[in-house]
C-alpha cells in the first residue's frame, strides 16, 4: 500500500520516498529534502555492515541524483540497460553495475567500449557460460 504524505509528515516520520507519494509540495526543496533523507537512511542502515550500497538509478534516471547518492556514500549505481549506463557514464558517473544480462553482441560491443574508458568501472550480471565467453572476447 502506498502512503500519501505531505512534506511535513515525511520529515517527521521514517517514511522514505520509495514508500511515499508526495502531495501538495510547496517547492522542489521539499522533495529534495525527502530524497536526501532517504539516501541518508540507506547509508545509516548499511553503515555497520559489510554491505556497500550501489542503488538502482533506474527509478530516477538522473545523473545529478546518482552523483548525490555517491557523494553520500554509495560506491556506484545500478542500471538495467547499456543505454542507461552510457548516459550515466557520459554524465561522469564512473562506477556502474548493469543488473541485467547483456546477451546481444552489439550491446556487448558497446559495453566493452564503455568499460575501456579511463577511470570507468562497468560490471554486468551473467547467468550463462556462453554470455561470460562473449563478454570476455
Amino acid at each position: 500500500m502506498t502512503n500519501i504524505v505531505t512534506p511535513d509528515l515525511a520529515r517527521s516520520s521514517r517514511i522514505g520516498i520509495e514508500e511515499a507519494v508526495l502531495c501538495d509540495s510547496k517547492s522542489d526543496s521539499d522533495l529534495l529534502y525527502i530524497v536526501e533523507k532517504n539516501i541518508d537512511r540507506l547509508q545509516t542502515i548499511t553503515m555497520d555492515t559489510k554491505a556497500v550500497p550501489s542503488p538502482q538509478a533506474k527509478s530516477h534516471k538522473c545523473p545529478n541524483l546518482a552523483r548525490l547518492q555517491i557523494e553520500r556514500g554509495a560506491v556506484g549505481v545500478c542500471c538495467q540497460k547499456v543505454s542507461e549506463a552510457v548516459a550515466l557514464i557520459d554524465a561522469g558517473i564512473s562506477n556502474i553495475l548493469i543488473s541485467n544480462e547483456i546477451i546481444d553482441l552489439n550491446k556487448i560491443q558497446r559495453l566493452t567500449s564503455l568499460a575501456s574508458r579511463p577511470g570507468v568501472s562497468v560490471r554486468v550480471c551473467v547467468d550463462q557460460l556462453e554470455n561470460v565467453i562473449n563478454l570476455s572476447n
